[in-house]
């Protein structure tokens, strides 16, 4: 079995084939030869890193049609967009966004709600990618209804933290 792993890691390698005039302690020291080489790979050397608070609006708007008259859900089709920003400006992150909800409507002919909202997000400091997040906050919903169709808007602010090679933080 210990031979047959050694053939195998060779193979990989890259390494060739044993053959009668090579021994057995000859290939085995040549494979552990170019195993080492692979390992030898570059190292991104260690930057320090820091928590950043970001945060940041979100607003949406959405339409959503009742379908069943004695039905208390309306699926509603949101779109909206967010924007976050944190370590005074140096650190950004945003997106345009959609996704279904279903809405309890009660009957009634305005929605208020309150929804909880989590989003990923892709980082940037100074402009360079820095990681990615999800930020999350507390969305305020409200809209009539118009017929059979509810309109509903919504805004409310978005955060997070996370650890990123940011560098020094600037002084505001």
């Amino acid at each position: 079995m210990r031979h047959l792993s050694s053939l195998l890691i060779a193979l990989a390698l890259g390494a060739t084939a044993p053959c009668a005039a090579q021994t057995p302690e000859a290939f085995r020291s040549a494979v552990a030869a170019d195993f080492s080489k692979a390992l030898h790979f570059r190292v991104k050397p260690f930057a320090a890193q820091r928590r950043i608070v970001v945060s940041g609006p979100v607003r949406l708007h959405g339409t959503g049609m009742v379908t069943d008259e004695g039905s208390v859900f309306v699926n509603v089709t949101f779109n909206g967009s967010a924007k976050v920003s944190g370590d005074n400006g140096r650190v950004l992150g945003g997106r345009s966004f959609s996704f279904m909800q279903a809405i309890y409507h009660y009957g009634q002919p305005y929605i208020s709600q309150t929804r909880r909202l989590s989003l990923p997000l892709a980082l940037t400091c100074d402009g360079k990618p820095a990681g990615s997040i999800t930020v999350t906050g507390e969305i305020g919903l409200r809209g009539p209804r118009a017929g059979d169709l509810y309109i509903l808007d919504g805004s409310g602010t978005l955060s997070g933290e996370a650890f990123l090679d940011c560098g020094e933080p600037q002084q505001p």
